[in-house]
């Protein structure tokens, strides 16, 4: 979060000015492209079936929703990015790949932060 209001302009020696009537952050503001939460897990297992080695590998990515934009009027326009999940499965017998596929994408309406 800001610890400063952003007012959008700079003093004369080129240093962000932080005291304006109308901040388009004000100082709390939480940071873009910033999500409150993000993670990812890969698993994997191998196993040996008479003659040919298994081998099955999943993974998936997690990521809660974030604002697009430091300023308020921006993020009016503009609004928040939903947080998303994607997993992947990877399945191979021997040397010869047998599937692998993408799980799923699920988007996450978190509404307002």
């Amino acid at each position: 979060a800001l610890s400063k209001n952003y007012c959008g302009f700079t003093d004369a020696d080129g240093n962000p000015e932080t005291v304006c009537a109308a901040p388009e952050a004000p100082s709390g503001t939480i940071l873009p492209v910033t999500p409150r939460a993000q993670g990812q897990s890969v698993g994997a297992l191998r196993v040996h079936l008479g003659d040919f080695d298994a081998f099955v590998q999943g993974a998936a990515v997690s990521q809660s929703g974030s604002w697009t934009d430091l300023r308020i009027l921006e993020r009016g326009i503009v609004g928040r990015q939903d947080g998303y999940t994607t997993g992947r499965l990877l399945c191979r017998a021997g040397a010869q790949r047998l599937v692998g596929f993408g799980l799923s994408e699920e988007r996450h309406d978190e509404g307002p932060a």
